[in-house]
């Protein structure tokens, strides 16, 4: 049924465009999406698949009152791009609603869609919602700071090192930690990010060598797959058989061998529930991302749904959506219920999750404990 609804994502170098046409009649609220999808970050354009299948699922839903149609920029993670994606989308489209993801582009549009009245749901730290018009949905680095570092101190680490890419997001998790540090008395004794320019590092040995001079307790690590499996190689290679924590999941990490005692503070692993949604839009997840993909667009159609419902069933201004938008206070998604704080910002809870024989699950600090053999 709804690989019937499916529209043909059309890629060229910088956008992708969204060709769905669905002859349902009912107004079309058109949504602006700003991702990175190329100059090496490929994999993911599988988040504009999931949001374009999502949004034609919900849209060919007998009770919904409107079609949703994703118009899809391109912004290789780059500043520029991600600024002319916007203004495009703001200007030249007119979207009713706007999708960044990454903090980097979220910081990008927040002037934008203030100047332009347009609501805004962003991958992005909670500390870039507005309470007006830009709203996020994602993990607070600092909640999964403070439980990465806390966590540490419980397992009787006292000094760690970052490693990862130069990303936004990434420098606000690095801040985090290092404020954690200070509270729970463990070291942070280096700071490593490399550029995210998309054009794949893939020696890393010397940011390991200068770190091994250093002897921390633990490697704190935010890179994605298939750089850390990168990383963690080299990391093998040089002989250092050191302790592996991250606030990514390692999941798809392909050497299941490098992450074994590994442990995350950050999203739930993908449970059968969650992954049975998403392949019933045709997609297995690869990346820690896709199942935000999917509630963007949950929570983004919820919103203008109740806003058409207290619009009559007509279809809502900018204004109505972000007012619906923000008063939704809890929200039921893929990661189960999500609150949404007084700024906008839509914040699953940080867990857990230790992986062992190429497994991922779900513990607590004390199961963790117990696990590494710590009293």
């Amino acid at each position: 049924m709804v690989s019937a609804l499916i529209g043909v994502l059309v890629v060229n170098t910088r956008r992708v465009e969204n060709k769905t046409v669905l002859k349902s009649g009912k107004p079309i609220i058109k949504v602006g999406v700003v991702t990175p999808m190329s100059a090496g970050f490929e994999s993911l354009k599988e988040l504009a698949v999931v949001m374009e299948r999502r949004a034609a699922e919900l849209s060919a839903d007998p009770k919904s009152k409107f079609e949703y149609k994703l118009i899809f920029e391109d912004s290789q993670f780059q500043p520029r791009l991600s600024h002319q994606a916007v203004m495009k989308l703001l200007w030249g489209d007119k979207v009713d609603f706007l999708i960044t993801v990454s903090s980097m582009a979220c910081k990008v549009a927040a002037p934008q869609v203030e100047r332009y009245g347009v609501p805004c749901l962003s991958l992005a730290d909670a500390s870039q919602a507005d309470g007006k018009w830009n709203f996020t949905y994602f993990l607070s680095t600092t909640d999964s700071g403070d439980l990465a570092i806390k966590t540490a101190k419980e397992l009787g680490f006292k000094s760690f090192v970052i490693m990862g890419p130069n990303q936004e997001a990434d420098v606000q998790y690095g801040d985090a930690m290092l404020r954690a540090a200070s509270k729970y008395g463990v070291e942070c004794k280096a700071k490593y990010l490399w550029n995210n320019d998309g054009s794949q590092l893939h020696d890393y040995r010397i940011y390991l060598l200068k770190t091994r001079e250093l002897n921390p307790d633990l490697y704190i690590i935010f890179s994605l797959p298939p750089d850390i499996d990168i990383v963690l190689k080299q990391m093998h290679d040089l002989g250092m058989k050191v302790q592996i924590a991250s606030t990514e999941q390692l999941v798809f990490v392909q050497n299941k061998e490098y992450i074994e005692g590994a442990w995350v503070a950050g999203v739930p692993p993908i449970q059968p529930a969650m992954m049975e949604k998403i392949q019933k839009l045709g997609v297995t997840p690869t990346i820690i991302y896709t199942p935000y993909a999917y509630d963007w667009i949950t929570v983004m159609v919820r919103a203008c749904e109740l806003a058409g419902e207290k619009n009559g069933g007509h279809k809502p201004s900018r204004e109505q959506i972000r007012e619906a938008l923000s008063s939704l206070k809890t929200v039921d998604t893929l990661m189960g219920r999500v609150d949404q704080d007084e700024k906008g910002a839509f914040k699953p809870q940080p867990v857990l999750v230790y992986y062992e024989h190429a497994t991922a699950r779900q513990v607590s600090i004390d199961e963790l404990k117990k696990l590494k053999g710590v009293k």
